[in-house]
Order: C-alpha cells, then sequence, then structure tokens
C-alpha cells in the first residue's frame, strides 16, 4: 500500500486528553464502530493521498517558506455533530485565521503539483467512524456533552498515515506557527 500524506493542525496534549474524556464518556450511548486514537487527534488542512518523494520534498520546503510568519490561530472546540452514519466530530467556532492558514497549506500543496479534493473547508476534529446501531442516532442527544476548549493551534504537521498501527499517523514534520 502507498504511503499517503496529509497537513493538519496538531491539537496540544491537554485538549485530546478532553476530547478523550468526551469519548469514554459516549461510547456507550454512540455505538460507533471505529473510534479514533487520541493521539490521531488533529484538524485537517490539505490530503495529499499518495505522494512521489521529491513532490513532497517541494511541499515541505515551499510551506516552510510560507508558513514561517503566519500567526498561530486561537481556536475554540464548542460542539459535537455527524456526517450522516459516517463521522462523529468535533466542531470549531468560525475563526477567520483558521480559513486563512487552510488557504495558505491548499494553495501551497497545489504550486507542489499536488491535485487536491474540491469539497469546502469544513474544519472538524474526526473522533468516530461508522455507526452501528439500527436506530437513527439523535443529534440532540449530543448537545450535554458539548466542550468549551479553548487553545493556541501553534504547529502545522504533515503527517504520514500507516493504516496497519495504532494510533495510525505519524508526525513527519512540524511547521511552528508565530506566536506573536
Amino acid at each position: 500500500m502507498a504511503e499517503h500524506y496529509f497537513f493538519a493542525l496538531a491539537l496540544p496534549d491537554p485538549i485530546k486528553e478532553e476530547l478523550a474524556s468526551i469519548c469514554k464518556n459516549v461510547k456507550n450511548i454512540f455505538p460507533f464502530k471505529k473510534w479514533v486514537h487520541p493521539a490521531d487527534y488533529h484538524i485537517t488542512l490539505a490530503f495529499l493521498g499518495a505522494a512521489e518523494k521529491d513532490k513532497l520534498a517541494n511541499a515541505v520546503e515551499i510551506m516552510r517558506e510560507n508558513l514561517a510568519d503566519f500567526k498561530a490561530p486561537s481556536l475554540e472546540i464548542t460542539h459535537l455533530d455527524t456526517f450522516g452514519k459516517r463521522v462523529f466530530w468535533a466542531g470549531l467556532t468560525e475563526a477567520e485565521s483558521l480559513v486563512e492558514l487552510q488557504r495558505k497549506v491548499y494553495i501551497t500543496c497545489e504550486n507542489a503539483q499536488f491535485k487536491l479534493e474540491k469539497r469546502p473547508f469544513h474544519p472538524h476534529i474526526t473522533l468516530a467512524r461508522k455507526w452501528q446501531a439500527e436506530q437513527e442516532l439523535k443529534k440532540e442527544q449530543l448537545v450535554s456533552y458539548y466542550p468549551s476548549l479553548a487553545f493556541l493551534a501553534n504547529e502545522v504537521v504533515l503527517y504520514k498515515t500507516h493504516p496497519e498501527r495504532t494510533p495510525k499517523y505519524e508526525k513527519v514534520r512540524i511547521f511552528p506557527l508565530s506566536q506573536s
């Protein structure tokens, strides 16, 4: 299987721990088949898929230059939701700085000759996949578990996927964001 890569915002460990605690509390109520390992929580900015080494090296170099002075966005996780029965996720309040960062990462990847998905950016953190119960998930049941988790997203990471491992994402390169 070809190695797949993606750029994402890393989450601070305390935020991952809080999300893992929420998941632990809802696992028995919301029967999803696959729960994401807390070490793998992130906010995807651009999925590259299989990547040729030279194209990947080019993307890394351009990304380093383009993100050198980018200010770390201040974000807040405020709600839980689903994409139908496929994905259970944590959502964020709208932040123009996050949209701007995603746009910069996306354009950088395109400049490095990657063909990317054209779907609109919908920032979220995947928590679980594949609903496995007969009854429908009632989203109003999620409200009592809504988090309020503020954090500074201070690094973009190039991840490599290892589907056979847990956790499955390996940090290949870290791009620190400016905190001033």
